[in-house]
């Protein structure tokens, strides 16, 4: 899918300052973009008026050269999938079925064979069908995790949008989240945007990288590219270096800029 943000710009009223300012990027079909930025910066708010979730004051957000914002609910979920931070599960519901209710875009009253079907396979991709009767909140971090990526795949989108999918999780289910990522982009072709706070995890996982500061973007490009220690003391005031270890970029954080001498 050809997904592009045009000059967007989003203030939760006009009264107040732009939460995002003139943000235009596309992400790269069948690729992990990672949104990057110091807290504030208006990562989440990005990915929120990805989907309309936020309506932005100015600009733009296409999809397949069709506008976001003048589709409905049910076409915006047949292309967006959407994983928000710190989503509440319903208590009493199984996996299966928090799973299927991904579906309720897709279909009135009773689901199809073909519905169940899919929500099988969501369940064993994600290797959770033996919790697939298993209550939602009865389930590790790591495994609700998963779930709520399976109720968004459930959906069948073209592109996957997702909030912070790591946090709180032990390095354990990270990287198992991250492995999911991975698998989706390359095996389903499927466009992936995450918002991470860990540099060193998006050096891992991205493809693509878009990095915010103080609301616009101030870069975006391949990553082993941009991330420089220059752009870390520009974004998180932090002096850092960045190391090769096993072939892969690492980067180390030494100390604050208000600590320099």
């Amino acid at each position: 899918m050809k997904f592009e943000i045009e000059h967007l710009k989003f203030a939760y009223k006009k009264s107040t300052p732009l939460i995002l300012d003139d943000v235009s990027f596309s992400l790269p079909e069948g690729k992990i973009t990672v949104i990057m930025g110091a807290n504030g910066a208006g990562k989440s708010t990005l990915l929120k008026c990805l989907n309309y979730i936020h309506r932005p004051v100015e600009g733009s957000v296409l999809a397949n050269g069709k506008n976001v914002g003048k589709m409905s609910p049910k076409e915006v979920a047949s292309f967006i999938g959407y994983v928000p931070q710190n989503t509440q599960l319903s208590p009493g519901l199984t996996v299966w079925e928090t799973i299927l209710s991904g579906k309720n875009s897709c279909f009135r009253g009773k689901p199809s064979s073909d519905d169940l079907a899919s929500v099988e396979k969501i369940l064993k991709n994600l290797a959770l069908e033996k919790y697939a009767f298993t209550d939602v909140c009865s389930l590790s971090g790591g495994e609700r995790q998963r779930v709520l990526i399976g109720r968004a795949l459930a959906q069948e989108p073209e592109v996957i949008l997702l909030d912070e999918p790591t946090s709180n999780l032990d390095l354990r289910y990270q990287l198992e989240v991250m492995e999911i990522l991975k698998n989706i982009s390359t095996q389903k072709n499927m466009t992936v945007a995450v918002v991470i706070h860990d540099l060193n995890m998006a050096l891992q996982i991205a493809d693509y990288m878009v990095v915010l500061n103080k609301n616009k973007i101030v870069a975006k490009g391949i990553p082993d590219e941009i991330l420089t220690k220059e752009l870390i003391l520009e974004v998180y005031e932090v002096k850092a270096s960045i190391i090769e270890v096993s072939q892969r970029k690492l980067v180390v954080p030494e100390k604050l800029r208000q600590t320099f001498h």
